[in-house]
């Protein structure tokens, strides 16, 4: 592709999330592989980090809230906003933009990209009905579907059968280097000395993420293990609901919830083991976030991580075992040296293989397929 690629990455909304940042990384690298990205939001809300990151790229976003998913008057908008804007290609994200985006880049004549960032859980669509619509559109009208991880492509493979489904891993986010002097600093903020393990968890309070196992888990650990301090940054609807969690098992002293954080590859660099409770996943970028600045990583067996944790990068337990999520936890407390061994095999394992450079070529090549299929049977 010579000219410039005008793209729309559509998505239900600009809160902080995997699919969110994902979009971020796209912004990062565009100018340099020729794209001239538009976000579209099919929601008013979202975190201001989001749309500084897109500005500071120099993308434009814009929004189209409705009442409901199928609002007929948001449709015909978004479809006229698409047709009118001198538009090449649309890509969606998440569930409601897999609907409401691929029916509006049709009706604009536009070739569309769905993609999938879950395994689709019935817990993450409010009805299950939705869930269905999704796919149906996906299979009968997307030019291509792209899964962010191969566990996401198995899940959805039987219900957009014989659509093929195209896995891309997410990309690790860029390296970025931190002075012995910003460690300090940030384990001063919380309140953990040197000696003290420092422990975090990043990602939405909700649902999948397994909080509630995390906060028994830390319980049973501090059995053993009480010289600790956890991070939990995030924020989310339950936020509320795990610091009350946490209070109950007496653990307010040990863990540090810093809601929204702007800095969190900083909090990753000072710490010591990074940990994820999650119930199910697609490819999550906290992981990958986590690896990149070399931390060992304490993982349920859910979605890709067992794929993107290889053995030599930390450890793996099943998910809903507050109890192995504890043992495992402890045997790196007890093994400085085990952890500094992970850890660097982490970040190379990272570095090698989810790099944004191979990333990015991978969705040119992606649009370059939409773009050909155009004017095909979809």
């Amino acid at each position: 592709m010579n000219k410039t690629l005008r793209v729309v990455q559509m998505i239900d909304d600009l809160e902080i999330g995997g699919a969110e940042k994902l979009v971020v990384s796209l912004a990062r690298q565009a100018a340099a592989v020729g794209l001239d990205l538009t976000v579209v939001s099919l929601n008013s809300a979202f975190d201001q980090v989001i749309l500084d990151e897109l500005t500071a790229c120099n993308v434009e976003y814009i929004f189209f809230p409705a009442a409901h998913l199928m609002n007929l008057r948001r449709l015909i908008r978004l479809a006229q906003y698409l047709r009118r804007g001198g538009f090449d290609l649309v890509q969606c994200h998440l569930g409601y933009a897999n609907i409401v985006g691929v029916l509006a880049a049709r009706l604009a004549g536009l070739p569309v990209i769905g993609t999938l960032h879950s395994t689709g859980n019935l817990s993450d669509y409010p009805h299950a009905a939705i869930l269905w619509l999704e796919g149906q559109i996906l299979r009968y009208l997307a030019q291509r579907v792209v899964a962010v991880g191969q566990i996401v492509a198995e899940a959805f493979r039987s219900r957009l059968a014989p659509k093929e489904i195209q896995v891309i891993f997410n990309p690790a986010p860029p390296p970025m280097s931190f002075t012995p002097e910003q460690r300090r600093l940030v384990r001063q903020e919380v309140g953990c000395e040197a000696s003290c393990p420092l422990l975090i968890s990043v990602g939405r309070f909700a649902p999948p993420k397994g909080y509630h196992d995390l906060i028994e888990a830390l319980s049973l650990l501090r059995e053993t293990h009480p010289h600790f301090v956890m991070l939990m940054a995030g924020d989310g609807p339950l936020f509320d609901e795990i610091c009350q969690a946490a209070l109950q098992k007496g653990l307010d002293g040990q863990i540090r919830f810093l809601g929204f954080r702007d800095d969190v590859p900083l909090l990753l660099a000072a710490s010591d083991i990074f940990v994820s409770s999650s119930h199910w996943e697609g490819l999550p970028l906290a992981v990958l976030e986590a690896m990149q600045v070399g931390l060992p990583i304490v993982a349920t067996a859910v979605g890709d991580i067992p794929h993107i944790v290889a053995q030599d990068a930390g450890l793996i337990v099943p998910p809903h075992a507050p109890p192995r999520l504890a043992e495992a936890i402890a045997s790196l407390l007890d093994s400085p040296s085990r952890r500094t061994e992970m850890g660097r095999a982490a970040q190379a394992r990272v570095r090698q293989e989810y790099s944004a450079e191979a990333w990015i070529q991978k969705m040119m090549r992606l649009y370059a397929e939409a773009l050909l299929q155009e004017r095909q049977p979809v």
